[in-house]
């Protein structure tokens, strides 16, 4: 078991299957019921980390059945529990409170309190995952209290931090903070780095909301020694995003982007180090914002081509991820034989292709008349748009397309031609620099 803990710390899954099905097959031979059911969870936890979560539920429903014919309460709450996390992982969250509601029944009803507090907490970050954020705040609190009464200092710091962040959902900050202020103490007296560094950065977060700039720049600070000096990336990375977008509000572009490449370099970093293909991209999709905001920095500051390159990172780096997951070869090369067959059934599409026409209007300036073909610029677009004018929203330009269809778009963002998110002040680039496309959408 200690030997298939290494392995799991270290990523390692499937060598910790294999060492925990050897420990299974011995415990099986024995008929030792207790310690099957045991393994049978803990090899389910390692495909989960995997992300096998269908295995994982098999394997964790199966220990549940073995501990409930041997009457092991506490094996049944662990499996309620793990079932719980394997369906919040893959995002049935309900199916996840609903388990996690047997383990507490089951715990309380069995006197187990440190049971019942796992119990609890894992069902306060559900109920915050499915925005119930009032039913969440209960969960901390039964837990708070088992906490109090146990006299787990570790522990009532983990749930006021959670209380923290789903008051910040809420944006209750008042109370928010002097829960954060109370969750930092109790870090400091127990000598949690990690939840001092978590819970200063909170603090900054809730002085940002409510316009205190300087106030959030000193918790900021604090937080980033205390993560420079126990290594904590997560931390970093959220301290380099504030500082680009504190550096944007102030419009220091070159600075702005600066903290931003910083920040993405961290996000690069953690991302490699996740073992699950799946939660790579996931993990990546959650700060496409940071490539936004680098890429917003340097088209302000005259870095097109910079910009250009920014803005087409994620889609590139979601793109091999694609291919590695869908087990694509980058590396295979087409044999002497299949090289002219291929040439030769691509000259064949494109002669059944027909020619392209373009229907040409004229412009107030920009372009000449009778042109065939759009003006050159130096920075391309990045969607499939016709001619791009201003609309009623903030100035952000609006597709004919979008025009027709008669589609909303948001302040900033352009979003009509099924490219989201990528920056209102690209297509503002486009439209001072008299880009037109041929019209393709009519």
């Amino acid at each position: 078991m200690v030997l298939a803990s290494i392995y799991q710390h270290f990523d390692r899954y499937q060598d910790a299957r294999d060492t925990l099905e050897k420990a299974l097959k011995l415990a099986t031979d024995s008929g030792i019921k207790v310690v099957q059911a045991g393994l049978l969870c803990s090899i389910g936890t390692t495909w989960r980390a995997s992300g096998n979560y269908g295995e994982a539920m098999r394997l964790h429903g199966k220990s549940l059945a073995m501990a409930r014919d041997t009457g092991n309460v506490r094996q049944q709450v662990v499996a309620h529990g793990e079932i719980a996390a394997d369906y919040a992982m893959s995002g049935e969250r309900e199916q996840a409170i609903r388990e996690y509601a047997e383990a507490i029944t089951l715990a309380h009803d069995g006197h187990l309190e440190d049971m019942e507090y796992i119990a609890l907490i894992g069902q306060a970050e559900a109920y915050r995952m499915s925005n119930r954020l009032m039913e969440a705040l209960q969960a901390y609190t039964a837990a708070l209290e088992i906490a109090k009464r146990t006299g787990q200092l570790r522990h009532q710091q983990i749930v006021l931090s959670g209380s923290a962040a789903v008051l910040i959902s809420m944006k209750a900050y008042p109370p928010a903070l002097a829960i954060l202020e109370s969750s930092r103490e109790l870090s400091h007296s127990t000598g949690d780095k990690n939840g001092e560094a978590i819970d200063l950065s909170n603090m900054s977060l809730i002085y940002h909301a409510q316009g205190k700039d300087r106030e959030a720049q000193e918790k900021s600070e604090e937080a980033m020694k205390i993560a420079d000096a126990i290594g904590n990336r997560e931390i970093a990375q959220i301290y380099y995003r504030r500082a680009g977008d504190r550096f944007c509000s102030e419009k220091m572009w070159t600075e702005a982007a600066t903290a931003y490449r910083k920040s993405i370099a961290i996000v690069e970093e953690i991302r490699n180090s996740i073992a699950v293909p799946d939660l790579q991209m996931s993990y990546l999709a959650e700060y496409a914002n940071l490539y936004y905001g680098l890429t917003s920095a340097l088209l302000v500051s005259g870095k097109n081509e910079e910009a250009l390159q920014a803005s087409e990172q994620i889609k590139a780096r979601t793109l091999v991820e694609l291919m590695r997951g869908g087990g694509v070869s980058f590396t295979k090369a087409m044999t002497a034989g299949e090289a002219p067959r291929a040439r030769a059934e691509t000259a064949n599409r494109r002669s059944l292709q027909p020619a392209k026409s373009y229907r040409v209007r004229k412009r107030s300036r920009g372009h000449r008349e009778g042109s065939a073909r759009p003006s050159a610029c130096r920075v391309r677009c990045f969607s499939s748009c016709c001619v791009l004018e201003p609309s009623g929203v903030g100035g952000a330009p609006r597709s004919r397309r979008a025009r027709d269809l008669g589609r909303p778009e948001a302040t900033g963002h352009f979003r009509a031609c099924g490219v989201p998110g990528i920056p209102g002040i690209l297509h503002r680039e486009h439209r001072k620099l008299r880009l037109r496309h041929p019209q393709r959408h009519r």
